[in-house]
């Protein structure tokens, strides 16, 4: 095994061996990593430029890297800050005394201040990173609350994205730019239009952008996806003076026989396009084989069930036990359609009544051309932007995908569901500080692109975590208890990691104690 000394002059010390023991075990490669890009967004600054002191500051990073490092609740969190990350020794803080009220408390703060707090990072990102913002992507997501949510007005039952519409649930609009990187977040009811959030937005942004100008020379072309891109919305796009990107809410009902482009060829998928100039507006006509192929496994399945459903409605007018009341067979009927709705409205179903008892139930396929066309792989993009050819436009449309990937990571990895919260301070003190952990993650994660290193952040923080700092105690020939405090020797993984950070092999110096 490889080992790194230190760089320091020797001491040497006459010593028995068998006391060799070790303790305190604490995690400080993803801290190291994780506090690097803490400083680099001029986190500490801002925090203490809004009025807030070293140890506020000190909490407010256990908050958001605890977050990015080890998802959990305030409780949790504190826990971990005391007897398993050497965060503390990396800050000089001290986490022994601290409670989970200072946690919340700190965490109202932070949500008090969100948006100078979004606009000071947003221009330090630009400052650093050199970001461009040319394009903006715009979208909603909500999660659950674990209770019944009486205690917030936010909290709201809707249509859950994780399929947990037993659940209150409350909404975060996020803005990111062409990077991954948030530019502005809210928190809204669960039950928020996604159209009718656009609004506050742009008026916000805008805003905020005037007062950079003249630096850009024109305002961002804004991409949303087809529950924002309402003719209302594109309207209001073109009002506020942005340009929009975005996939209509209709399919195409006709595919075009000539004309396509291929702006897409890869062993597994390709894509061609056809471009139609239309009242001011570019029509993008796209046909995707990946996309085609995924859908048509999607209608094969859906139709199984959905018709496996039915037979099952069906077979149970003849079975003793089985549901033969008209209202109970329409009701069944219903809810089936609701199970699957994509599938359910190409289906014609018929039942035959007498006397108040079903008697057969039968079902065709009401328009076998429209359902291939639903599932055929096809769809439309819109766009202001007439100067794009084909590529272009797809190409930005694509980037949509990172909004999405952000949620998914915010999620997922962030531990932004479930709630747990019964206030809403509370509750949005949760999502904005695991926007602000996604804002280290994006600047971690764009430093390692760059130099050709693409991990999930997951499996980067297991095997950061490998990467700990320990107390080693030995006694000498005089009785003494020598202590010495040191960095473990960092592994080839870490070493990369750490080399393309700009990252010393071994973060924090050896501490040397006596005791007798």
């Amino acid at each position: 095994m490889q080992s790194i000394p230190e760089p320091q002059e020797a001491a040497w010390e006459t010593v028995d061996l068998n006391s060799l023991s070790q303790g305190e075990f604490r995690t400080i490669g993803g801290e190291a990593v994780a506090y690097e890009a803490f400083q680099r967004l001029g986190l500490p600054e801002t925090l203490a430029r809004l009025g807030m002191k070293k140890e506020q500051v000190d909490r407010a990073a256990l908050l958001i890297i605890g977050r990015l490092l080890h998802p959990a609740s305030e409780r949790e969190t504190a826990l971990w800050g005391k007897e398993m990350s050497a965060l503390d020794e990396l800050l000089g803080a001290d986490y022994q005394h601290l409670s989970n009220n200072a946690l919340y408390r700190l965490s109202d703060e932070l949500v008090r201040h969100r948006d100078e707090i979004e606009e000071l990072l947003a221009q330090r990102e630009r400052e650093t990173l050199g970001l461009g913002e040319k394009i903006l992507l715009f979208d909603l997501t909500n999660t659950y609350l674990e209770g019944s949510g009486q205690e917030s007005e936010k909290a709201h039952h809707g249509r859950s994205k994780e399929k947990r519409s037993d659940c209150p649930l409350i909404t975060l609009a996020l803005v990111i730019d062409e990077e991954g990187f948030p530019k502005r977040s809210q928190v809204l009811p669960g039950n928020a239009s996604e159209p009718a959030s656009l609004r506050s937005f742009l008026e916000v942004y805008k805003s905020d952008l005037s007062r950079r100008l003249p630096l850009f020379k024109e305002l961002p072309t804004v991409v949303v996806d087809a529950g924002v891109g309402t003719e209302d919305n594109l309207r209001l796009i073109r009002d506020e003076g942005f340009q929009y990107i975005t996939v209509s809410r209709t399919r195409p009902s006709e595919v075009p026989g000539e004309g396509l482009v291929v702006i897409k060829a890869e062993k597994d998928s390709t894509v061609k396009a056809q471009r139609f100039d239309r009242d001011g507006e570019v029509i993008l006509y796209c046909e995707s084989s990946g996309r085609a192929r995924k859908e048509g496994a999607m209608k094969a399945r859906f139709q199984k069930r959905f018709e496996e459903g039915l037979q099952a409605i069906a077979s149970s007018l003849t079975k003793r036990r089985g549901h033969k009341q008209y209202g109970k067979v329409m009701e069944r009927i219903g809810r089936l359609r609701e199970r699957y709705p994509t599938i359910a409205r190409f289906y014609d179903v018929q039942v035959q009544e007498e006397g108040g008892r079903a008697i057969c139930v039968q079902w065709s396929l009401d328009s076998e051309k429209e359902l291939e066309a639903r599932f055929s792989g096809s769809y439309l993009i819109r766009s202001s932007r007439t100067d794009l050819d084909e590529k272009e436009l797809w190409s930005l449309y694509m980037m949509l995908g990172r909004v999405e990937e952000s949620f998914r990571c915010l999620k997922s990895e962030l531990g932004m569901r479930p709630i747990f919260h019964r206030k809403d301070t509370r509750q949005e003190g949760h999502l904005f500080i695991t926007v602000l952990a996604y804002h280290l993650l994006a600047t971690i994660q764009r430093e390692l692109k760059a130099k050709g290193i693409s991990h999930r952040w997951r499996t980067l923080r297991e095997r950061l975590a490998t990467h700990m700092r320990a107390t080693a105690s030995i006694t000498n020939e005089k009785g003494e208890r020598i202590h010495i405090r040191q960095t473990g020797d960092p592994e080839p993984f870490h070493l990369d990691i750490y080399h393309a950070l700009g990252l010393p092999a071994k973060p924090l110096k050896n501490k040397r104690m006596r005791k007798m």
